[in-house]
């Protein structure tokens, strides 16, 4: 009997094989049923069975015949399990299939299931197996395809990270494509989910990789045509064209010359002109207008020589005649829209209209044919607002159209329509704020000031009496003074909320904060001798990384609120002014004159000048046009040198005091407390040193204090969680001795002598000497004071002279200025606008001097222990650090509880201001780590003077008056005793009206 079954399969397998080779699928589903029949009659359900079932899953998988394949890859899995052990080749190969069937049947919940289990499961004694590295591998990268499909993104995420994880472990020519595959599927998902940032640290390894895979082969295998160079190359073009309208555009020319490079290589001449159009627009954004141009040029020559369509023409043209529109060449620009116009299909979409009609009308403003820019204006708005998204275009809209309002006399209408875009603007920061890193944040918080100066403008020049318009400005002034530094404080709070029901916030915090630090150590020491590149591709890579977490976490706390961004209403704020104290803000603005007769960007600017805003309890806001914006830096550059002592007394001071404090003077009647929130170089000047006309000085009037921004007054208040005070005094700079050159740090005596002093009246022990580490402070948690007695540094960014091309001489060797910056050449001209110094190989890299740091937390901050011994080169122990506390460290801090910093040191209160941000240093970063109130210094004062106001100042805090008033009262006391300002007007008190601590009766 046997043998007669043995003979039918044999006849049964030839006919089985023959309908396969001629495709004939329903007969050989027939067979192969049969010839399974027939071996599980004979043998049961053992392995030669399970593979003949495996063979009529998969004829059934070609024809189509999803109930029966699932039938029997459930079988076949049954089968398996109990004949072998986990991850046996065998039975991994039955979850494969059934996970396949699964989901050409649409069950992508099983199918899920299957691929979770072949990527996870694990062996007996194999814990962490990478034998079947490309069974997991391919697993993970088709379970995350479902997670996505199930919108899991976590899910997908973190089964495409096991990808890349696991694909690492194979040869290149097989890792490759599924690192790919799981890259762009991260990169995809990051983008649908507004993370930018997470898009590009994962689609810029994808450019390397396809490049890599490309050159290993003449004939690369791609996994699929979604994971393939065409793919890779599109996705980075759309993640470019995203980061324009983020305004994050350094890092869009660098994803859009990526996506250039694929294009090229892959020779899709289209692609490629569609990249070289948004890099145009890159420079175009940036004011690089002739490289714009080139860009624009070479993409119409590609796209004109490719036989593409003339609709394929139409955004490169329109680039163009917005270039030459805002370049003043109106003939060119007329030109090129005409061609616009022609080649628009009729039925092309409302977005792509929308853009036409802003092009035309802008043109229209620009040569004033009024009637018809207000025409089309009107029309793109009634186009775009039904469209989702496009909160940052149609704000763009508004505000061309309140342009035009202000420049035909229009100006009531003008205002209330540039407050209209301003809303639809926050709505997009909003977006940005919620999902962005902090630098994109920076990027599109400052791509708006400028429409809150002509709202200045427009009020000075046409609605100064009108109070209902001041509200307007004010309102809006005020709600983008300090967003990002609000927002980067919101988000810590959020996070420190969130993190027992997302413990993954936690960890990714401080895995920030720890690549913070360490992008800042790297940055502050500086290549090593030729390592000059690869300093600068860690920085870079270090860099791209932080913005990815940060935007995670951005995203992972959740949409951040209106008020969290832009601070509280008006009114809200209003209220809680002190009866008797009036809030002054101070702008720097560009100044527009709306009826001027040029109308081009530049020809309506006229400068910059100084604004204040005034409010009080229970009154309108006050708005006041107050000087030139020149003309008052160089007043107070002179002034701070005379009241420093650097200089003789001229009579700047009081020039300074008539354009800043005059105009005021009418509108604080009954004014004891002048709250000041300077901008600029305003930030620099002592106010309350400057003199009265009766030999007094303005805190003899009133008393002064600051705030960063007006909105600092509506913050909660401090935590009451907060550990005994701190007081670090007098360090030892030259921890490791050295038998060569010396730091710039000289020792403290008298800075030791105010540690003790100090510490006393706080009850504590001063941390002083080879004590005083940065990991000291550093580890410090909330506490309740923290005083730092040391040397504070700040240094002016230094770039290294720009060579003009004549200067080019022959053996001199040049380098880009910008190291990252790819230099890319159209039509045998260098298209990327980039600046060249001269590379000399005998200057080494000094420390601390300013010299290729860009930020400026890192070029503010105060000396620690072993901070001379660092800066010659020395090798410090490991809880020395480098010796130095930067801003950016001490921004990292947990400060929440901390009622007062004071920073007794030189330069603490300086750093780079940024208008509409603050001053960019120590001040940010006291805020960021959450103290309420900072004590600083404007200058160096003498250990003598320095330690008698301390010692006053913190005696007055024990009896429970509020830092300012006991910060002024020890001034006044040390005024007497020396009368001149150097001694006694460098400390200023920023924010903190509660009492800090009253432990004796007030004297």
């Amino acid at each position: 009997m046997e043998a007669l079954h043995v003979d039918l399969l044999r006849a049964n397998d030839e006919l089985l094989r023959e309908c396969l080779g001629k495709d004939e699928f329903a007969a050989a589903l027939m067979l192969a049923t049969t010839g399974w029949e027939i071996t599980r009659t004979i043998r049961g359900d053992d392995e030669v069975v399970l593979e003949r079932a495996t063979t009529v899953l998969l004829v059934a998988q070609k024809m189509g015949d999803n109930e029966r394949a699932a039938a029997f890859a459930d079988y076949i899995v049954r089968g398996w399990r109990e004949l072998v052990p986990p991850r046996h080749p065998d039975l991994l190969q039955a979850l494969f299939d059934a996970a396949s069937v699964a989901a050409d049947a649409g069950e992508f919940e099983r199918a899920l299931e299957l691929y979770t289990e072949l990527a996870t499961s694990t062996g007996p004694g194999e814990p962490d197996p990478t034998a079947d590295a490309w069974l997991r591998a391919q697993s993970h990268l088709l379970a995350g395809k479902l997670a996505a499909y199930f919108q899991s993104g976590d899910k997908a995420e973190e089964h495409w990270q096991r990808t890349v994880h696991y694909a690492s472990q194979l040869s290149p020519e097989v890792g490759r494509p599924l690192q790919i595959g799981a890259l762009l599927g991260i990169g995809h998902l990051m983008q649908c989910f507004g993370d930018l940032a997470g898009a590009t640290e994962p689609l810029v390894r994808v450019h390397g990789l396809v490049r890599e895979h490309m050159e290993a082969s003449s004939e690369p295998v791609w996994l699929s045509e979604e994971a393939s160079a065409t793919a890779a190359a599109n996705e980075l073009l759309h993640l470019g064209i995203r980061l324009i309208r983020a305004q994050d555009l350094r890092e869009a020319e660098h994803v859009l010359q990526s996506a250039m490079d694929l294009f090229v290589h892959t020779g899709d001449r289209s692609g490629v002109a569609h990249a070289v159009h948004m890099i145009g627009q890159v420079y175009h954004s940036m004011g690089h207008f002739d490289h714009a141009e080139r860009n624009y040029q070479h993409a119409l020559k590609v796209f004109r020589g490719s036989a593409a369509s003339p609709e394929q023409c139409v955004p490169v043209l329109t680039s163009l005649g917005a270039l030459y529109e805002m370049g003043g060449r109106y003939e060119e620009a007329t030109a090129a829209l005409r061609e616009v116009v022609a080649a628009q299909p009729a039925d092309a979409g409302p977005s792509e209209r929308v853009t036409v009609l802003n092009s035309l009308a802008r043109l229209d403003f620009r040569m004033r044919r009024d009637r018809d820019c207000e025409q089309r204006l009107t029309e793109a708005i009634a186009l775009l607002r039904p469209l989702p998204d496009n909160a940052d275009r149609l704000s763009k809209l508004l505000a061309n159209l309140a342009e035009l309002f202000a420049s035909t006399g229009r100006a009531v209408k003008a205002l209330t329509t540039f407050d209209e875009a301003l809303a639809l603007d926050d709505r997009w920061l909003i977006e940005v704020f919620s999902r962005g890193s902090q630098r994109q944040w920076l990027a599109a918080a400052s791509a708006s000031q400028f429409r809150v100066d002509q709202m200045l403008s427009l009020v000075f020049a046409e609605l100064s009496g009108d109070p209902a318009a001041a509200a307007i400005v004010a309102s809006a002034a005020l709600r983008r003074k300090g967003l990002t530094t609000r927002a980067a404080r919101s988000l810590i709070d959020r996070a420190a909320r969130m993190s027992d029901a997302d413990p993954l916030v936690s960890t990714l915090a401080q895995k920030a904060a720890e690549l913070r630090a360490m992008i800042g150590a790297w940055r502050l020491a500086g290549p090593a001798p030729g390592q000059e590149k690869e300093h600068e591709d860690r920085l870079f890579a270090g860099r791209r990384q932080l913005d990815a977490m940060e935007a995670e976490i951005a995203t992972r706390t959740h949409r951040v609120s209106d008020s969290d961004l832009f601070g509280r209403p008006l009114g809200e704020l209003v209220s809680a002014i002190p009866s008797q104290a009036a809030l002054v803000e101070f702008r720097r603005f560009t100044a527009y004159d709306f009826h001027s007769e040029d109308r081009s960007e530049a020809g309506m600017r006229r400068g910059t000048r100084y604004a204040a805003i005034i409010l009080r309890d229970r009154t309108n806001a006050v708005m006041l046009d107050l000087a030139d914006g020149d003309l008052i830096d160089r007043l107070v550059d002179t002034s701070v040198r005379e009241l420093s002592g650097q200089q003789a007394e001229t009579d700047s001071s009081a020039d300074l005091r008539r354009a800043l404090i005059e105009p005021l003077v009418p509108h604080l009647d009954g004014v004891e407390h002048l709250m000041l929130s300077p901008d600029g170089e305003l930030t620099r000047l002592p106010f309350e040193a400057l003199p009265l006309d009766d030999g007094g000085h303005v805190m003899d009037r009133w008393l002064v204090s600051y705030v960063s921004a007006s909105q600092d007054l509506t913050r909660g208040t401090a935590s009451s969680s907060h550990t005994e005070p701190m007081v670090i005094a007098a360090p030892d700079f030259d921890l490791v001795a050295s038998s060569g050159a010396t730091g710039p740090f000289a020792p403290l005596p008298g800075a030791y002598i105010e540690g003790e002093e100090v510490a006393a009246l706080l009850e504590v022990t001063s941390v002083t000497g080879a004590h005083a580490v940065k990991t000291e402070v550093l580890s410090a948690r909330s506490p309740l004071v923290l005083h730092l007695a040391t040397h504070g540094f700040f240094a002016s960014a230094v770039r290294p002279p720009v060579l003009r091309p004549e200067q080019f001489a022959e053996g001199m060797t040049i380098a880009a200025a910008d190291a990252q910056r790819q230099l890319v050449s159209l039509d045998g001209v260098l298209s990327t606008p980039i600046e060249f110094v001269e590379v000399s190989p005998k200057d080494d890299f000094k420390r601390l001097s300013g010299e290729g740091v860009d930020d400026p937390m890192l070029r503010s901050g105060l000396a620690l222990a072993g901070a001379n011994s660092w800066l010659v080169g020395q090798d410090l122990p490991p809880a020395a650090g480098n010796g130095v506390l930067t801003a950016a460290d001490l921004a990292d801090m947990d400060l929440t509880g901390t009622k007062l910093v004071v920073l007794s040191a030189c330069d603490t209160a300086h750093g780079d201001s940024h208008v509409g941000e603050g001053v960019f240093g120590l001040r940010r970063a006291v805020t960021l780590a959450g103290a309420r109130c900072l004590v600083m210094a404007l200058w160096k004062v003498p250990d003598r003077q320095s330690t008698e106001l301390m010692i006053d100042f913190y005696t007055r805090l024990r009896t429970g008056e509020p830092p300012p008033i006991a910060l002024d009262n020890a001034r006044k006391a040390l005024r007497r005793r020396y009368p001149h300002p150097a001694y006694w007007a460098a400390f200023v008190c920023q924010g903190g009206m509660g009492s800090v601590l009253q432990t004796e009766e007030p004297r």
